[in-house]
């Protein structure tokens, strides 16, 4: 008699869909111009992450008002724009899912 184990290779779990998140931040006049050149902020709320230091640094968006913050992990966030001399808009939370793109529209004066 022999003890034999059958080896069964570990099969992937199904996908959950739990990749990085995007959000696609927008800032417009309240006439619904695009904003160029406004400064783009994110904070983690909960997470100690190590790049949470480099979220921090304000992105700018491109001509037609846009930023795309990608590669950020499911969790909850606060965004925050800030036209050049004015002061930071109040932040708007956002909680993301795995592998969820949300979109996040400011509407600021220019």
């Amino acid at each position: 008699m022999s003890d034999s184990m059958a080896f069964e290779p570990e099969r992937p779990a199904p996908d959950s869909g739990a990749g990085p998140c995007t959000v696609l931040v927008t800032v417009t006049a309240p006439d619904g111009r695009p904003l160029a050149d406004v400064g783009v902020e994110v904070r983690a709320i909960g997470m100690d992450t190590p790049w949470t230091v480099a979220m921090d640094l304000p992105r700018t968006t491109d001509l037609a008002g846009h930023y795309a913050w990608s590669g950020l992990p499911a969790g909850e966030y606060a965004f925050a724009v800030r036209v050049p001399g004015r002061r930071k808009s109040q932040p708007r939370r956002v909680r993301l899912e795995g592998g969820e793109t949300r979109a996040v529209v400011f509407t600021v004066e220019g």
